[in-house]
């Protein structure tokens, strides 16, 4: 069984800070989560699941450090630590959602385990529909106003727009529904707003979204507002190294692909990724 206590909870997370695959982002989701924890009786079991959640993250991405230390490196390796990493996933979520209904900020962590859980497993509608129930319970983090509008223009994507087959285009079959989402998503992300560090991505990223919904005027505000915020577009790692010209398509491709679980073999690994 996992250890649910505070000392437990923190000893993982202090291991995985040790990690470099563990992004910005999930650490500080997970220090966010792990504060919910003051509020949380000891005898609570939603505290396994967090711990549950936590240590399989662990195990992968201990996996990774060891490929990674190998001389040579097959797909099939980081398939196997992949298949691994979801399996453990969905018990982790499994066991969540069979746990006798929590109270208060219990309530609040479990849908967070829950939404962090289907993110990873790439189940964007229920991601989104796990950080709303948080949301509606008042928690109104940053971070967590940060993942619900990125998730819901992810969702939009997935839902209302097709590939076409020719590298990354696509076309939208449903304008309507597609501008609804991303108007829901924009409205997300305005909540998180706080006048701390993550306003600038906050703004960037409302500007990315009502770019992409056709509001073009709108977008441009965000975007100036994003220029003069404080903080770095990097604070939370997503982006690689900040420009001075700004960011890149390359950024913006890579900030969805960290932000999505999706990594390349080099990405993960951090090995060089030699293009012609």
């Amino acid at each position: 069984m996992f250890d649910g206590s505070d000392q437990g909870i923190r000893s993982r997370l202090d291991e995985l800070d040790d990690l470099e695959t563990v992004t910005d982002f999930c650490r500080s989701f997970y220090d966010l989560m792990a504060h919910l924890l003051e509020a949380v009786e000891p005898e609570e079991t939603v505290r396994l699941a967090l711990a549950g959640l936590l240590e399989v993250e662990l195990r992968y991405h201990q996996q990774l450090y060891q490929l990674a230390q190998r001389q040579s490196l097959s797909v099939e390796d980081l398939q196997a630590a992949g298949e691994r990493h979801h399996i453990g996933l969905e018990s982790v979520r499994d066991f969540a959602s069979r746990l006798d209904e929590p109270e208060g900020a219990g309530q609040v962590l479990r849908a967070l385990v829950m939404a962090e859980c289907s993110y990873h497993l790439g189940r964007t509608d229920e991601v989104v529909e796990a950080l709303e129930q948080a949301t509606d319970l008042g928690m109104e983090h940053p971070l967590v106003q940060f993942a619900l509008g990125y998730n819901q223009y992810a969702l939009a994507l997935e839902t209302c727009t097709h590939p076409t087959g020719r590298d990354d285009e696509v076309v939208l079959h449903d304008p309507e529904g597609f501008q609804l989402l991303c108007l829901r998503a924009v409205a997300a992300l305005e909540k998180g707003l706080s006048g701390g560090d993550l306003d600038r991505q906050l703004y960037w990223w409302m500007g990315a979204v009502l770019t992409a919904a056709g509001l073009t005027e709108a977008a441009r505000d965000a975007y100036d507002r994003s220029a003069s915020a404080d903080g770095s577009p990097d604070d939370l790692g997503l982006f690689g190294e900040a420009e001075p010209s700004g960011i890149t398509e390359e950024e913006i491709r890579m900030a969805e692909e960290l932000l999505r679980g999706s990594f390349a073999p080099s990405d993960v690994l951090g090995l060089d990724d030699e293009r012609n």
